[in-house]
């Protein structure tokens, strides 16, 4: 491809990402997963005036989403086919996420250049969490979209991650509780605990209850700034530290170690970005994190850095197979202050 074109494409790519999401919302892949169907069809079945329905059909078919037959026909393709409701791997949720209006911030990136914090809070003058919590219908989409990707890294943590000395596994800012509910149907010995802010907690209380584990984990909410629930072997920090900035994520970690015995291990998950020139999501990522957050995606040795300064020892990073690591840290004991001046 000739580099114009490529770099059109790319300019392009806002639009297609828009296109998708509507195209999901209506559920128009589910519409043509049996048999191509006319684009007035799929006009009537979803409310769509006809002839718009048709121009984002076409365009979403020179992407590859859909493929395009003649009359004004569309089918599927193996990219539709992961649009589609309840499919194993299903992108639906996380396409309609991408179009939902308050992610417009990121066309004000140039104000996090310049300010070098979070454009949300520029535009909408309030922390990103602080919004969801006041738009119940976006805070309910993002908290399946979080499901949605522990889908998918579960069994990749399940298998490298040591349960051995492992009895009760508190999970900080553990959102719909995922990731705690997958390890206790792979571990029954195992209770847990998900702490994370009220709103969420109420969603993962559902979920827990609706799995037949709400008499092996507990739903406590607070605020993890303030402090964190003791008494685990395992804590777990997972995908949280990159949503802050780093005098924050450090405030998070002591809270941690202060909850955390002398035998307790804490493991953070995140994707980590290469210490060298390498292209890699992360680096990409990273961008979503200053527009919406004002945290960062961080190489594993600014890691180090975080759990030092708070305390702690990164022991070992284990790799999963996907582009998510493990870091796993102990305490470490700091030298007592003197009483007095000595004499």
């Amino acid at each position: 491809m000739h580099p114009r074109d490529r770099l059109s494409m790319i300019l392009s790519g806002h639009l297609i990402a828009q296109a998708v999401s509507v195209a999901a919302r209506l559920r128009i892949p589910d519409l043509v997963a049996e048999k191509p169907q006319r684009a007035d069809v799929l006009a009537r079945a979803t409310g769509s005036h006809a002839d718009g329905l048709y121009r984002l059909l076409r365009a979403l078919a020179s992407a590859g989403i859909f493929v395009e037959k003649g009359r004004r026909r569309f089918g599927r393709t193996p990219l539709s086919d992961l649009l589609r409701e309840g499919v194993p791997g299903s992108l639906r949720d996380v396409a309609i996420f991408g179009g939902e209006p308050w992610r417009r911030a990121a066309y004000a990136l140039a104000g996090s250049l310049r300010a070098g914090r979070s454009a949300f809070e520029i535009v909408y003058g309030m922390p990103l969490y602080s919004y969801l919590s006041k738009h119940p219908r976006s805070l309910r989409l993002f908290t399946d979209v979080m499901a949605y990707h522990w889908s998918h890294l579960s069994d990749a943590i399940l298998r490298v991650l040591d349960f051995s000395r492992t009895r009760r596994i508190v999970d900080v800012g553990g959102g719909p509780g995922s990731l705690v509910r997958a390890l206790l149907e792979a571990h029954p010995g195992l209770t847990g605990v998900v702490f994370d802010l009220p709103a969420v907690a109420a969603a993962a209380r559902r979920s827990l209850t609706a799995a037949g584990l709400a008499s092996r984990c507990r739903v406590l909410s607070g605020d993890f700034f303030r402090g964190v629930p003791g008494g685990g072997d395992l804590y777990v920090l997972a995908f949280v530290l990159h949503n802050w900035d780093d005098r924050r994520a450090v405030k998070i970690l002591e809270r941690c170690r202060n909850a955390m015995s002398e035998t307790a291990r804490l493991v953070v998950i995140e994707i980590l970005v290469p210490a060298d020139t390498r292209p890699a999501a992360a680096k990409i990522s990273d961008l979503e994190m200053l527009v919406f957050t004002s945290g960062r995606e961080r190489t594993a040795g600014e890691y180090r850095a975080l759990l030092a300064a708070a305390g702690l020892r990164l022991r070992r990073i284990v790799a999963t197979g996907t582009p998510v690591s493990l870091m796993e840290a102990v305490r470490v004991r700091r030298p007592s202050r003197p009483s007095g001046p000595a004499g």
